[in-house]
């Protein structure tokens, strides 16, 4: 192991959102606490997504409205979290995604950088490429 690069990351992030002020040691896929409009909201929801549709609902009148979600199982693995916007699938979303290096050559990754810089970084630690002058020492 001690003459291996090992890089994780990911290319994006999906537009995931962590609700309210949940308390320590609650479970993460439950509720949070209840929004202003007395109502409870799941600790994670999505900007959107098919989860559009357990989100709201539409009365008499055509009012939108929260729909009040306290009888879900909200922590099933089969359960939708609620999205803002109607989509089939969620899309991508646009912060900065971790990467963690271990091994030589893995202080090139201890700082933000842009997405095309791991791949040259990656290069140059394998030895593949141009700026080759490092390689010859070992």
């Amino acid at each position: 192991m001690q003459e291996r690069l090992v890089v994780v990351t990911t290319d994006h992030s999906h537009q995931a959102t962590f609700n309210g002020y949940p308390s320590r040691g609650q479970d993460i896929t439950g509720f949070s606490s209840n929004m202003d409009d007395g109502l409870p909201l799941p600790t994670i929801t999505y900007s959107n997504g098919p989860g559009w549709f357990n989100a709201y609902v539409v009365d008499g009148n055509g009012n939108v409205a929260r729909r009040d979600l306290t009888g879900d199982d909200v922590t099933s693995l089969d359960y939708v979290k609620p999205a803002g916007a109607n989509r089939l699938t969620a899309t991508h979303g646009g912060e900065d995604v971790a990467l963690y290096a271990v091994g030589p050559m893995s202080h090139l990754f201890q700082r933000t950088h842009e997405q095309s810089f791991v791949a040259h970084a990656m290069a140059y630690a394998a030895c593949i490429g141009p700026n080759l002058g490092h390689c010859a020492q070992h």
